[in-house]
């Protein structure tokens, strides 16, 4: 629901009716819709950081694993951009210190950490050395994958090509060392 609506335009008492709850029995697990919003981004972000890094090991190439990579984005960009929209409604609606803040700022730290793991990942399967310390390239791709997923925001087509993303990320991620 916090995809098909946006964050803001969904309610908790939207939500416990299309599970079949009641509100008390959301509210009994979870504090409030941020809570709830942030349970489901952390369980989510942990699913696909999973599945991407074993997609990932079963292909032995750099091309074929940037090809990976945008199957990835194109099959899940329409859930990005609105998961992208409605965290960053939650950044801006929170205040600094708060519960929802202290939290983002976790997840963003747990994201940046297995951005980082998935590079050396590749590093180490692929024999190969990135131009750009890991913590830099960790931020570089964060931002892409971030502006890539806004951009999406204003496609009104709902096709997501991911040439240019799987372009931009073939230039920076253009090993300096290969095997051999």
């Amino acid at each position: 629901m916090f995809d098909a609506r946006g964050y803001g335009a969904t309610s908790i008492s939207d939500i416990a009716d299309e599970a079949g709850y009641t509100t008390g029995a959301l509210y009994s697990n979870f504090a409030n819709k941020e809570d709830l919003f942030l349970a489901v981004l952390e369980h989510q972000m942990a699913d696909e950081t999973a599945a991407l890094r074993a997609e990932l090991s079963a292909e032995p190439t750099v091309a074929g694993r940037l090809e990976v990579v945008g199957r990835w984005y194109a099959s899940s960009a329409g859930r990005g951009q609105r998961r992208t929209r409605a965290v960053a409604e939650i950044a801006l609606s929170s205040r600094r210190g708060d519960a929802a803040q202290t939290r983002l700022r976790h997840q963003r730290r747990a994201l940046r950490e297995a951005v980082a793991d998935l590079l050396r990942q590749q590093e180490v399967e692929l024999g190969i050395a990135f131009p750009l310390p890991i913590p830099t390239l960790t931020t570089a791709v964060l931002a892409l994958l971030e502006g890539f997923a806004l951009a999406a925001a204003f496609d009104d087509e709902g096709a997501v090509d991911p040439t240019p993303l799987v372009a931009a990320l073939a230039l920076m991620l253009r090993p300096t060392a290969t095997p051999g």
